[in-house]
């Protein structure tokens, strides 16, 4: 009983120590209002414990401000209105960088107008040293450092926010126009990254591990500089990383420019997240007219669910590609030169393109050393060279249940150039496809025997048939089991207007002679270096469904895979598709897209039949 009665002592005792230090500390944090308190912000500072905040009222403040290692708060009355923040300045005056937070402790600057920063080393406007920042809501504008950093340089290890911030019209002569991440597992999110120059990441420069997540980073520059040992500098305007480990996700990465890399550069990716960002309007230099997106090696790398549009230069070179990275479910459209340039480790020879869909580019796609390239869409590209929408360069690639439609090449391969390459086609569509020598496939090799090529066709739908194949010299070709020449009955094949290609809609019609067209036998000792299907279509459909109800499932040809009784193609049968086959019953299928959709069995007539197909799949 006793000893019972000293341990709840003890344990009293123990708690009004930890209560007595929260008080102590909490009734030490204050407020210290700048001018009203102190007359300037380092005064301020400088009378500071632990916890206290600034509050800076509006107007110039002509300062070098140092936290001095404090974990304290320095912002403006209202860090949320942007007139207040346009209204409250720390100028630097040219006289080192604006702010410098050191050694520091969960401290925080918001809300602020940081200008005329001028430094020889890093963080011309914020230079953040070996200290847990919060740097939010502060616009950050027209200053230099000459080592990187012109707005903001974040350095050696502890993590750091930067987010919610304007930062533009800074400039650095080497690293990061805009950002200067050299501190690993940082967040740089929600801000606007503008207007900054510098020749080795105009907005963004990345030596380690970063999150970056919902920023606005446009029209920064990445200039090339010439010096003694040549030209220099101009990677990655909007972004420049060397062996970036992080995550780059929702990010509006437009009209940056750089010799190389206009949206982004790196020296090589490692587990690297690119997802679901907006890339667009970038481009290269006139002399070089390098990629928006450019990596020289990756590993770990995923590229995903990515708008890589309208860029002035190609969308995306990627080389030395490994295998346990992927290039997936990408939008590439109107970039000029080519879509896609994706380089495969020459070893391992296991690049994957998949869900891609890439229109009125210059060549689509460009697989070089191998690889595989699946449910992928590629139309309406055109190049002057050879290959409109896919060039294989090597390595023994493998191709299935791709859509190639409507790609022109001036030379050889309108739709596929196989060029020195092992290569092998099934369950693809080629159609429309056009080109001076080989509309739609033209295969060609060279001495010596390792340059020579071959290819293998099957159970796929190749406008002309066998004769739509060119075969050039040092080059074989089998035309396998399954192949057919049938117009696909796509839902709408798109079309050239001039010089731009409007896409269609490529799902499959009922009736279409693609559905269970192809071969699930992608495994047998004639290809065993294909080893299985897709486990779905480019919408997400499973791969494999019995689309002509003959009771035995068997893959589609090409991209979509056809689901009976989705009339509306939304990926699943429910009541309104029951509602729209009953509005065209009695219709005749060639009167309307939409009674076409509706004769389910294909038939020729919308009838009851069709009403009790679909209700006989309904939430399957």
């Amino acid at each position: 009983m006793e000893d019972f009665t000293m341990s709840k002592r003890i344990a009293f005792s123990s708690t009004c120590v930890v209560a007595a230090l929260w008080i102590t500390c909490h009734l030490h944090a204050a407020q210290i209002s700048v001018p009203a308190d102190q007359p300037s912000i380092q005064l301020a500072i400088d009378t500071a414990a632990d916890g206290d905040v600034i509050i800076v009222s509006p107007g110039r403040y002509v300062e070098n401000i140092n936290f001095l290692g404090k974990g304290i708060t320095v912002q403006s009355t209202n860090p949320e209105d942007k007139e207040v923040v346009a209204a409250t300045i720390i100028d630097g005056n040219k006289a080192g960088s604006c702010v410098t937070i050191v050694d520091g402790r969960d401290c925080s600057l918001r809300g602020l107008t940081i200008t005329n920063g001028n430094t020889e080393g890093s963080g011309g406007g914020v230079y953040c040293y070996y200290t847990s920042a919060t740097i939010s809501s502060n616009l950050v504008t027209g200053n230099y450092a000459r080592t990187g950093g012109g707005g903001i340089a974040i350095e050696l290890r502890k993590p750091a926010v930067v987010e919610g911030n304007t930062i533009s019209g800074n400039s650095t002569f080497n690293y990061g126009g805009g950002v200067l991440i050299n501190s690993r597992d940082c967040i740089v999110k929600d801000n606007t990254i503008t207007s900054n120059s510098g020749p080795m990441g105009g907005g963004i420069f990345l030596f380690e591990e970063a999150q970056i997540i919902g920023n606005s980073i446009c029209s920064n520059v990445a200039p090339e500089f010439e010096s003694p040992g040549g030209w220099g500098g101009g990677w990655g305007g909007g972004i420049c990383a060397d062996g970036l480990l992080g995550y780059m996700a929702g990010n509006i990465i437009c009209s940056n420019s750089a010799m190389t890399g206009g949206a982004f550069a790196c020296s090589g990716a490692f587990r690297l997240t690119v997802f679901d960002n907006l890339i667009s309007g970038n481009k290269g230099s006139d002399r070089h007219q390098g990629p928006a997106i450019f990596i020289p090696s990756g590993e770990d790398l995923a590229i995903a669910g990515n708008r890589i549009i309208d860029n002035c230069t190609p969308g995306v070179h990627i080389q030395d590609l490994n295998g346990s990275s992927s290039v997936t479910a990408n939008t590439v459209v109107g970039n000029r030169g080519a879509g896609m340039f994706v380089q495969s480790d020459c070893e391992r020879n296991m690049a994957v393109i998949d869900n891609a869909v890439a229109f009125n580019s210059g060549r689509g796609i460009t697989l070089k050393y191998g690889g595989l390239l699946a449910n992928n869409l590629i139309a309406g590209n055109s190049t002057d060279s050879d290959g409109g929408g896919v060039l294989l360069d090597r390595g023994a690639p493998i191709l299935l249940n791709n859509t190639i439609i409507g790609n022109t090449a001036a030379g050889s391969g309108g739709g596929i150039r196989v060029y020195r390459s092992q290569a092998v086609i099934a369950n693809t569509v080629l159609q429309h496809n056009t080109a001076a020598n080989g509309p739609e496939l033209h295969v060609a090799g060279e001495e010596p025997v390792w340059y020579q090529a071959s290819l293998t066709v099957k159970s796929s739908n190749v406008a002309g048939g066998e004769a739509g194949a060119v075969i050039g010299d040092y080059a074989t070709f089998t035309w396998g089991p399954g192949n057919i020449d049938a117009d696909p009955l796509f839902v709408d094949p798109g079309r050239w207007d001039g010089d731009t290609f409007i896409p269609g809609d490529y799902h499959l019609l009922p009736g279409s002679p693609c559905i269970d067209g192809g071969t699930n036998d992608v495994d047998n000792t004639g290809t065993p270096e294909i080893e299985v299907l897709p486990a779905t279509d480019i919408a997400g459909l499973p791969r494999i469904i019995d689309g002509n109800l003959d009771g035995t499932a068997t893959v589609d040809i090409g991209a979509h895979e056809y689901l009976p009784g989705d009339v509306n193609y939304d990926g699943k049968v429910n009541v309104i598709d029951l509602l729209i086959v009953r509005n065209s019953l009695g219709r005749d299928p060639s009167s309307s897209p939409e009674a076409r959709k509706a004769d389910v069995n294909a038939d020729g007539s919308v009838n009851v039949e069709d009403l009790l197909v679909v209700r006989g799949r309904l939430a399957r």
